[in-house]
């Protein structure tokens, strides 16, 4: 799979939303909130994970391939 820097750049954008809301989290005062909580913050890792394993094997294509600065 190849993908240019801007179509990674808005990936990685869309999982720092999706953390954002998740790091938002949810306010209960009981125990199904505490799950919530937890699973929230699971799910926070995760897309860490994400992040880290797209940036090891995702090849980024250069900007413009004929610049010979690209190679």
């Amino acid at each position: 799979m190849i993908i240019s820097e801007s179509g990674f750049q808005r990936i990685e954008g869309k999982i720092a939303e999706i953390q954002s809301k998740v790091d938002h989290g949810l306010a209960f005062n009981d125990d199904t909130g505490k799950v919530a909580l937890s699973e929230l913050r699971g799910i926070r890792v995760e897309l860490f994970k994400l992040r880290s394993l797209m940036r090891e094997h995702i090849c980024i294509t250069p900007t413009d391939p004929k610049d010979p600065e690209a190679a």
